[in-house]
């Protein structure tokens, strides 16, 4: 946990710090995620919940999100999910 968000802090990206809700990443222990391999045995996962994205820029800082994760060694597997808040109050039904 406190490895993922030292990483992603060092690549530029805002951690959530107790007063930036909405606006910043943070790190949620999440009980549904159950790492695999022996060396994670009876440890829960963490999950990465990203703030209000919007737009273009938006969809660039979950790609800088996901290739700082995966250059850090993190793995997914099927009880991983995907977490991103979208700002869709500009989108249209058909959008």
């Amino acid at each position: 946990h406190d490895r993922i968000r030292n990483v992603l802090q060092s690549e530029g990206i805002v951690m959530y710090d107790g007063t930036n809700r909405g606006t910043s990443w943070k790190i949620v222990y999440d009980s549904s995620i159950r790492p695999s391999g022996r060396r994670f045995q009876g440890q829960s996962g963490a999950e990465v919940v990203s703030p209000i994205l919007r737009g273009q820029q938006g969809l660039r800082e979950v790609l800088k999100v996901v290739r700082i994760l995966m250059a850090a060694g993190a793995r997914v597997n099927k009880t991983c999910g995907f977490h991103v808040h979208v700002d869709a109050r500009d989108l249209s039904s058909k959008t």
